[in-house]
């Protein structure tokens, strides 16, 4: 199982032979394709890198069908991203996910905030304060920030 499961998981980062052996620190990707071929058995020490690398445990590593579990291939796995960012950005993206699962739960969507310091201007061409009548130039202001909150 071990084998079909080294391959799989390779396969699903995206990852070539040389460069799965480059993190594990071999010299070549020999010795993955003769794993995954299953003519041998890394020693404990590269399985327990293996499975960290992976974040699977190194008893489904060796004993169950990982490829039978991924029953969905638009599952987002965020995980091996997620490990690869510096503290800062992590706790930017936990906030973020928690925002976004309070307002799902709450079923509230906050209206994004501009990005610049927001100002107070009139947003529609029509508007009557102070009898106003707009430019062309006032109208592409107002549409302009207007933009900031539109996604394309």
């Amino acid at each position: 199982m071990f084998s079909k499961n080294l391959k799989y998981l390779r396969e699903k980062h995206h990852l070539e032979q040389i460069e799965l052996a480059e993190k594990l620190n071999r010299k070549s990707a020999s010795s993955i394709s003769e794993w995954e071929k299953g003519k041998y058995t890394p020693k404990i020490g590269i399985l327990n890198d293996i499975a960290e690398l992976f974040d699977v445990s190194i008893t489904d590593l060796m004993n169950k069908d990982l490829s039978s579990n991924d029953h969905s291939s638009s599952k987002l796995d965020i995980n091996p991203v997620y490990s690869k960012l510096n503290e800062e950005n992590k706790r930017e993206v936990y906030n973020l996910a928690q925002k976004r699962l309070t307002e799902q739960n709450s079923n509230i969507s906050t209206f994004p905030q501009p990005k610049e310091n927001s100002q107070q201007i009139d947003l529609a061409a029509h508007s009557e304060i102070d009898n106003r009548e707009y430019t062309d130039e006032q109208i592409k202001g107002i549409r302009k920030y207007l933009d900031q909150y539109i996604d394309e």
